[in-house]
């Protein structure tokens, strides 16, 4: 690839294989009840290739306080009850340290660093907040849209007194009248919200000036009908270390590509993986723990600009005839659901 210059030219070269690094990534999360175990052993992919390679002869080790007690299956999360898992390995879920363990056909050994599991705060809340703003189109016209602005409120010290950073990922679901508003509803659909897998939303305790950050935005989307009927925010909150937070941080800034000249390049993301054994291999990604909790928060109404019904918007928008046909959507209310 040649670039050309007003002063000369400027040769780059680019990396031939850009495909082939082995990547470990492998996360525990300790929720009120369930430890959950997943750990991925892939190869890095050409570009084009939207297939992960998944290592298919590969053996992973789950360590439990310095001892390897089970082995896991690439790319599948295995659940164990708390009360179970130290019924049968011993031990109190408040002392728990793990680690993970891999072992490549080749012989290669490769060891993550051994981490315990921080509880998440006991006082977390969500709250909303809609705001307008003007854009400028393609066509070189201003338009005016709303949007729904997700805020967290919670303390960054758990209940032993550990100050935590937060992963969190966001999802929701929507109440959908099939029909249009409530004079012509036929059937009611409750639809899950397909938020964007990849987008990483971090709170780092190392940028955070005292123990409790209130209001903070974690994301935003656009209002429209998905709030016209009711809506839940359903947010998943990890507590993790302050580590963990910085490579998701980084893994976030790789992904959006954006950042200043002084920031760590784009692609420069540590690791907590190392090879104990065999011939040298680059090795990419990164095992955390993290204790996790569920909030959710259904904003009023007014909260989200008054949004108009789905089919009184659009009747011949998808649902309208059939709200089933929506991805996802049945007609069983969600426990928690509350009107």
């Amino acid at each position: 690839m040649t670039l050309f210059g007003c002063l000369d030219d400027i040769e780059v070269q680019l990396p031939e294989e850009t495909g082939g690094r082995l990547v470990i990534a492998g996360r525990i999360q300790r929720s009120p009840d369930i430890y959950q175990f997943l750990v991925e052993v892939s190869r890095t992919t050409e570009l084009e290739n939207y297939l992960i390679d998944y290592e298919k002869s590969v053996e992973i080790r789950l360590i439990y306080t310095g001892s390897e007690i089970l082995t896991l299956p690439n790319n599948e999360a295995l659940m164990i009850g708390i009360e179970e898992f130290h019924d049968l390995y011993g031990g109190a879920k408040e002392d728990a340290t793990f680690n993970i363990k891999i072992i490549l056909e080749n012989g290669s050994v490769f060891l993550a660093e051994e981490q315990g599991i921080l509880d998440p705060p006991a006082d977390q809340s969500l709250s909303t907040n809609y705001e307008e703003r003007s854009t400028l189109t393609d066509v070189e016209s201003v338009v005016t849209r709303g949007y729904v602005i997700l805020n967290t409120s919670t303390s960054l010290i758990n209940s032993d007194g550990q100050r935590i950073s937060m992963l969190y990922s966001v999802g929701g679901i929507y109440r959908f009248l099939e029909g249009g508003p409530p004079d012509k509803i036929k059937n009611v659909c409750y639809v899950p919200d397909l938020w964007p897998k990849n987008e990483i939303i971090v709170l780092n305790a190392k940028e955070v000036v005292g123990d409790t950050v209130q209001h903070h935005k974690l994301t935003e989307t656009i209002a429209d009908s998905r709030f016209s009927a009711g809506y839940y925010f359903n947010v998943v909150a990890g507590s993790i270390t302050q580590d963990a937070a910085t490579y998701w941080q980084e893994v976030g800034q790789s992904i959006k590509r954006d950042g200043s000249i002084f920031d760590v390049p784009v692609g420069a993301v540590r690791t907590n993986v190392r090879q104990m054994e065999g011939d040298s291999i680059p090795v990419l990604g990164y095992f955390y723990t993290a204790g996790i909790d569920t909030i959710r928060f259904r904003p009023r109404w007014e909260e989200t600009g008054m949004q108009g019904f789905h089919c009184d918007v659009d009747p011949f928008k998808d649902g309208c005839e059939n709200c089933l046909t929506l991805e996802g959507s049945r007609l069983e209310r969600p426990w928690y659901w509350v009107d």
